[in-house]
């Protein structure tokens, strides 16, 4: 039996990956449904543009997967004007952005998926092999060098973990709480960011439109668009939703790079929080000193682009389908 703890992207991909596997599984969520955190917030592009090679690898992965499982997948493409020299030896055509001021390298197979709609379908499939608990706040109990069990802490409700059962932490912020509390401290951080939506006055249709320099990039999502700017903002604990004016600068920047954003079209915003490791690696592997612990963590903002192959290769590990050296640059042993 495989625990999995964290109801969001990477918490059900790893479970869908399980089953496919045959292999058993339970994930438990603190929330009343899949992705209400990160998930249901996040900009659900999917791209494969990553100066890291290792990371480059599994984004490539997980657009095959997209392609193949993921009815919400537009491949529609993303125009990037990058801030590295490259991030692969690949030709790419260069087309103009939107505004005509510059122009930038097309990925024509990277695209979007819609979230609620990819954690609703994860969700929603019926497995063969598993089943969720939702409003399960894990605690967990260790014993020696092992965990022995996971504790509700809203209930008086104990799951006891077998001798040969396994625990992967795939819960993004609340991983941070976890690791402190077994005093096995993961060396991640939080990120806030915020999107916001605007009307599509333009009616665009096409694809990412991402400028790296100014950290600001936009995306069709129904009959809005999505639009980001600024570094993500490390925060040292969870903030409540902040209101326009806190955001006025980040506004005024999207305004300045795509002015048919301009503040008078816009609708909606909403923060996300990632968390992520120093090295801007995921922690993706069993624990050095405990030995049913896995973590999977860390994913930051590219959970969406790089959990299904991520996911894929941990359950191959995890199930004995192979030796995991896939996964040893993402080793949580380097947190030690």
């Amino acid at each position: 039996m495989v625990h999995i703890l964290g109801g969001g992207v990477a918490g059900f991909m790893l479970a869908e990956a399980l089953d496919k596997r045959g292999t058993a599984w339970h994930l438990y969520e603190k929330a009343a449904k899949a992705g209400t955190e990160a998930s249901g917030k996040n900009a659900g592009i999917v791209r494969t543009h990553e100066v890291d090679p290792v990371l480059r690898h599994f984004t490539k992965q997980s657009l095959a997967y997209y392609r193949d499982n993921e009815p919400s997948f537009e491949q529609n493409g993303m125009l990037l004007k990058s801030w590295e020299i490259d991030y692969d030896t690949e030709e790419r055509e260069e087309r103009p952005f939107l505004h005509g001021r510059y122009s930038g390298k097309f990925y024509p197979d990277n695209g979007l998926v819609e979230p609620l709609r990819l954690m609703a379908r994860l969700a929603g499939q019926p497995y063969r092999h598993g089943a969720m608990r939702y409003r399960f706040s894990a605690i967990l109990q260790k014993g020696g060098n092992r965990l022995v069990a996971i504790d509700d802490a809203h209930a008086a409700d104990r799951i006891t973990i077998g001798e040969g059962d396994l625990v992967v932490v795939a819960c993004g912020e609340g991983s941070i709480a976890l690791s402190n509390t077994l005093a096995r401290p993961l060396m991640l951080t939080r990120h806030e960011r915020t999107l916001f939506e605007y009307e599509n006055t333009v009616n665009y249709s096409g694809p990412v439109q991402w400028n790296e320099e100014a950290s600001c990039y936009f995306r069709r999502l129904g009959k809005t668009l999505l639009s980001t700017a600024g570094e993500q903002i490390p925060v040292s604990e969870v903030r409540a939703e902040q209101g326009l004016e806190f955001h006025r600068e980040r506004i005024a920047t999207i305004e300045r790079e795509f002015p048919f954003l301009s503040r008078d079209r816009l609708v909606a915003h909403r923060t996300c929080l990632r968390v992520m490791p120093l090295d801007n690696r995921p922690y993706c592997g069993y624990d050095s000193e405990i030995k049913n612990l896995v973590w999977f963590t860390g994913l930051g903002g590219r959970g969406i682009s790089i959990a299904p192959a991520l996911s894929a290769a941990l359950a191959d590990y995890l199930t004995g389908k192979s030796d995991g050296s896939a996964l040893e640059p993402l080793s949580p042993e380097r947190a030690d």
